[in-house]
């Protein structure tokens, strides 16, 4: 947070630079701290971590169309939807 909104605002300039907020500087940490390396499942392999825990109707929600705003990159995440039995 000092970074941001001292060092950042008198460097960057005043209009420019975003001010911090607890909760902003907390989402900025976890993204500089997160590891520059992702795992990627693909919808076989998510729809038999659903079927293992019972459930059903399982959907894959590659087919829905995108909301408006959505990035380009959002079709690269795998998204299932299911019922589970009781």
């Amino acid at each position: 947070m000092l970074y941001q909104n001292l060092y950042g605002r008198r460097n960057i300039g005043q209009e420019y630079a975003a001010r911090y907020g607890w909760n902003e500087a907390l989402h900025a940490a976890r993204d500089r701290l997160t590891p520059p390396f992702a795992f990627r499942h693909t919808y076989e392999e998510v729809v038999k971590w659903y079927q293992a825990h019972r459930y059903t109707e399982i959907t894959k929600l590659c087919d829905e169309p995108l909301p408006a705003g959505v990035p380009d990159s959002y079709p690269l995440n795998i998204g299932v939807r299911g019922r589970r039995a009781i």
